[in-house]
């Protein structure tokens, strides 16, 4: 199992609803060539005026990749459910239509800093939204999971 980070505005929702979600196909074609079933991916709130004011700079949730993986349409996942305006650019289209499905996802609280987890995490910009980066072993080791949030597949 690998660990990547990405930065989002918020914590991930259920699986039926969510997804790990790209604006581009192209970065989610580049995903693909690697990433494998069962990887976790961490959410880093960015600081961004869209994000979830509880959570900017920290650590919100993780979300784990489907088995076997999947490529799924995220804006549409939630039927009858209007999005909020915000996730939609000034032309109408959706910010992150190109998803890769997802079997778990956890919402954290009180968790450390995305400086403390990931301290170049700025350095990467937005590319730091745009897909998700490689994690280190000491990077890993530094998550605090809280109790009851173990999975059977190693988290």
């Amino acid at each position: 199992m690998n660990y990547y980070w990405t930065k989002t505005w918020g914590a991930p929702d259920v699986p039926e609803y969510d997804g790990l979600a790209l604006s581009h196909e192209g970065y989610r074609a580049k995903i693909l060539e690697y990433i494998q079933p069962g990887d976790i991916v961490l959410y880093l709130t960015s600081d961004a005026k869209e994000a979830d004011p509880k959570l900017h700079g920290r650590l919100a949730g993780a979300v784990q990749i489907s088995d076997p993986i999947e490529i799924i349409d995220i804006e549409f996942r939630r039927p009858g459910i209007k999005r909020p305006a915000e996730h939609y650019r000034k032309d109408g289209k959706f910010r992150w239509p190109f998803g890769i499905a997802i079997s778990r996802s956890w919402k954290f609280i009180d968790q450390v800093s995305n400086n403390v987890l990931i301290p170049d995490h700025a350095d990467y910009g937005m590319q730091g939204a745009a897909t998700i980066h490689p994690m280190s072993h000491d990077q890993v080791a530094q998550l605090h999971v809280p109790a009851g949030t173990r999975g059977h597949k190693g988290w």
